[in-house]
């Protein structure tokens, strides 16, 4: 596990006890995922992916927050950007983006966990975010195709109910064509 800096390892500690604490369904993903799993990179923004329906929950634990519309690939529900600390925190309900010409819904399923500190936070699917990063982050994408082989990644499409438009050979893999 990659170390979180320490003002982003309290902050994430803090919302997530105000999420458990308000019994909301959630995952942490994007970069602090990536970040906990094992990857070798610097978060700059912690990501937490909600239920849509907490929305007026979620907005009352911060003072300041832009709701921000989504626009394209994102479909989400709702986004809210703030800042909690100085640290950014983007929150999202219903997590969805258009890839491939289809809508991927991401499923709330929190398939890993990683603990923090004295928490234990549950993290998004690897196989999923391959595909949201393969549309926002080619980068990122390429850094999961890295320890996920191809039929998770084909796996993961098909969950995300883009299956019929997603080619294996998009798979990105560092040294291929």
């Amino acid at each position: 596990m990659t170390a979180l800096a320490p003002r982003l390892q309290s902050t994430l500690l803090e919302i997530v006890d105000l999420l458990e604490t308000a019994g909301i369904h959630y995952y942490v993903g994007g970069s602090v995922m990536l970040a906990l799993l094992g990857f070798d990179l610097e978060p700059e923004d912690i990501d937490f992916i909600v239920d849509g329906s907490s929305r007026s929950q979620v907005e009352s634990f911060f003072e300041e927050a832009a709701k921000e519309p989504t626009g394209d690939p994102w479909r989400s529900g709702w986004l809210l950007r703030t800042r909690w600390k100085g640290q950014q925190i983007d929150v999202m309900g219903d997590l969805a983006l258009q890839i491939d010409g289809s809508l991927a819904r991401f499923p709330l399923v929190a398939e890993q966990r990683s603990r923090v500190g004295d928490a234990v936070v549950p993290l998004g699917s690897l196989r999923h975010w391959y595909h949201l990063y393969r549309v926002h982050k080619p980068a990122r994408a390429e850094m999961i195709a890295q320890v996920l082989g191809d039929d998770e990644i084909t796996r993961g499409a098909a969950e995300l109910g883009i299956g019929d438009s997603f080619s294996p050979t998009l798979i990105v893999r560092i040294g291929n064509e």
